[in-house]
């Protein structure tokens, strides 16, 4: 029997991490970094007054007479959407992508996407600013990280061994951060100069991205579990022995024909569809993960990506970009905890704490701006603390863990499908708020200003509650022992202590219902013959 303990395996990481995980860990994920900076330095450029005045359409004349330009809340809210918008597009289209031409094979597809995007932005600003052909270049880059959004979980996942699952996923969101701390970075570099360096620097820079996976990923093994499926046996054994032959206890031969029990109970059930996903146990799991991940924009990191500048200079700091760097630099560092923090604490306990934290900052930054609409001295430091300790708690929990929990939760039949529907689930989520917040937050509209923070220390509050009734713990389950849990309707709060049968391969050969009866049917016969 296998019984989870309160904590993991403190060495687990030190014990399953070889040089070639690690490899594969970190350059299956130069997708993400795009993904990162492109949000980040939108959000940076959102609040440069040159690139403002080359691109917006608002005009407003000066007591001096120079007239001036500025970004209209709609070209904002417009040019922010349709990226999520595109994001959201990239992440159904990768699970059908993923399942295709397999995993390794979409990264290149979303390199090449990125690629494309970049020209188009680049050569927005030749011979004036045409912000909807920039928009369009965000839309093509956008629609590349949401290939990536849902190709490289799923890639990390299938690729790592149980243990150290989360350290791996983890991997995909450090790469986000270190996208956008990036982004910050060239920005606040460039923040100051008067031509188009402002937006060619850092629209040259998010070229890196689709570089580096188009010289490292040929590097890369394809997903073992993609090459079960396929029916590329010979390979499959490779890539395992590639990747775990450095365990001692390691069985490449058994480990192969777990593999291939697996799929082939996948293939019995035949062709799946969409509609598989809502079905059965899975309709369960589909449930936690597009609730989870929606949840995670629904707390605002849309926002504080995209119109945290502006949030900061309403709030009256002229320094936002030198704040924004070191809240990125901070970021990035807590990102990093998560190579250990979530495979040893586990996935449940950290977002219900990530939540109660972020829930109570933002509602303390929209009581003190009720009080003083414009915080000034030391109310004006409170709100920067209490914004700063919401994206500590953030980077430490909610920013990963929801793509590790929706990765490793699928079953094998439906992960790509599931998986794309829950990333989808979070930009279109990020699609909302970044439609509405220019319309809630700047004047002229609902002027809430730095009463905004309401809105996303409510929804850290349903997230918490949400997380703490739906949210299983799942931390050093295989894959397989998931699977053999749903099935079995074990409930999702007890699935951390469950004691799992030594032999769990795979079981799924029927639909869920008639699985658990016919288990119980061959229980009750073993019975009657050891009688």
């Amino acid at each position: 029997m296998t019984k989870m303990s309160r904590f993991g395996n403190p060495r687990a990481l030190v014990q399953e991490l070889s040089g070639k995980i690690l490899f594969v860990s970190l350059f299956a994920c130069t997708g993400a970094f795009t993904l990162g900076f492109d949000n980040a330095w939108w959000g940076g450029v959102l609040g440069n007054a040159y690139f403002n005045n080359v691109y917006g359409d608002l005009s407003v004349t000066q007591a001096s007479g120079a007239v001036v330009h500025s970004l209209s809340s709609t070209q904002q809210s417009a040019g922010t959407a349709l990226g999520q918008a595109g994001v959201a597009i990239g992440c159904l289209a990768g699970g059908w992508f993923a399942d295709k031409v397999g995993r390794k094979n979409t990264f290149y597809w979303s390199a090449a996407a990125a690629t494309c995007g970049c020209i188009v932005q680049l050569t927005s600003g030749i011979n004036g600013g045409r912000y909807w052909q920039l928009v369009a270049g965000k839309i093509i880059i956008c629609i590349s990280t949401g290939l990536s959004a849902t190709a490289i979980p799923l890639y990390l996942a299938e690729t790592s061994p149980a243990s150290i699952r989360g350290a791996a996923i983890t991997t995909f969101g450090v790469f986000q951060t270190i996208g956008s701390f990036s982004a910050i970075l060239v920005m606040f570099l460039v923040a100051n100069l008067l031509d188009k360096r402002v937006w060619c620097v850092p629209m040259g820079i998010q070229l890196l991205g689709p570089i580096a996976t188009f010289i490292f990923a040929p590097f890369l093994p394809e997903s073992p579990r993609w090459l079960v499926e396929k029916g590329h046996l010979e390979r499959a054994r490779n890539v395992l022995q590639y990747l775990h032959g450095h365990r001692p206890a390691f069985d490449v031969d058994h480990e192969l024909g777990h593999l291939e029990a697996t799929i082939k109970a996948k293939l019995a059930l035949g062709k799946t569809s969409w509609v598989d996903i809502f079905r059965g146990s899975n309709g369960k799991r589909t449930f936690i993960a597009t609730g989870l991940q929606a949840l995670q924009q629904a707390q605002g990191i849309n926002f504080m990506g995209s119109y945290l500048v502006i949030f900061f200079q309403q709030l009256g700091f002229t320094n936002a970009f030198e704040i924004l760097l070191i809240i990125q630099a901070v970021l990035l560092t807590l990102s990093c905890t998560n190579f250990v923090i979530q495979d040893y604490f586990g996935r449940r306990p950290l977002l219900l704490i990530g939540g109660a934290v972020q829930s109570v900052t933002m509602l303390a930054v929209g009581i003190i701006t009720t009080v003083y609409p414009q915080p000034v001295g030391s109310y004006g430091k409170l709100c920067l603390f209490f914004v700063f300790m919401w994206n500590v708690a953030f980077a430490s929990t909610w920013g990963n863990i929801p793509w590790t929990v929706s990765a490793e939760l699928p079953s094998d039949e439906v992960r790509d499908k599931t998986l794309a529907l829950s990333a989808f689930s979070a930009y279109a989520t990020g699609l909302v708020v970044a439609e509405v917040s220019p319309y809630l937050q700047n004047p002229g509209y609902a002027n809430l200003g730095g009463k905004i923070a309401y809105v996303w220390g409510g929804f850290g509050v349903i997230a918490t509650i949400w997380v703490f009734f739906f949210v299983p713990e799942l931390k050093g389950r295989t894959l397989e022992e998931i699977v053999w849990m749903f099935d079995r309707k074990v409930p999702l709060r007890k699935m951390g202590s469950t004691e799992i049968p030594g032999d769990t391969l795979p079981i799924t050969v029927t639909p869920a219902s008639q699985e658990v009866e016919a288990l119980d049917k061959k229980e009750t016969e073993l019975e009657h013959l050891d009688s």
